[in-house]
């Protein structure tokens, strides 16, 4: 592979720092980070040495995408996903357009770019997140984690 170029034309940050490439790098240059105690309404997680999170918060599609209410039965992973995938795109400046003419699958293409020679680089830290803390939740509720070992995830009680 040597000789190979690689040119990074867009960024699509979605974190807890900033959402979009300026926000997110104004926040970082100021030093800015978003970390907070965890806590849950009826729930005693006090025997749980870390209970820090980074969450994203006020964080809807619509206030990025057009369609965005389309999402709106989506993993909230994905949601960050999309969203994210959409700001890079709109860095490099490039412009979607619908793949079918009435636009009506919800696909999207990308205007003026050669598939040939063009790729896409999307990462997560985490999948899914908003179903393992729904999961958490009812393990926290249903057994006393203080007093039990671990547990095979076959015998949490729903």
């Amino acid at each position: 592979m040597a000789g190979k170029r690689v040119v990074v034309t867009g960024l699509g940050a979605v974190s807890s720092i900033g959402v979009g490439t300026e926000p997110f790098w104004k926040n970082i240059k100021e030093g800015k980070g978003y970390f907070r105690q965890v806590d849950f309404p009826d729930i005693e997680i006090g025997q749980y040495k870390s209970r820090v999170c980074s969450p994203i918060d006020n964080f809807t599609p619509v206030d990025y995408l057009e369609e965005g209410k389309k999402l709106k039965r989506t993993a909230r992973a994905a949601q960050f996903t999309i969203v994210g995938t959409y700001l890079a795109l709109k860095d490099a400046g490039f412009t979607l357009q619908p793949a079918v003419q009435d636009g009506s699958n919800g696909m999207y293409a990308v205007r003026g770019i050669d598939r040939q020679r063009c790729g896409v680089i999307i990462g997560q830290s985490t999948n899914n997140a908003d179903i393992m803390l729904s999961s958490h939740i009812r393990f926290f509720k249903a057994q006393r984690p203080e007093e039990d070992e671990p547990s095979h995830p076959s015998t949490i009680k729903p």
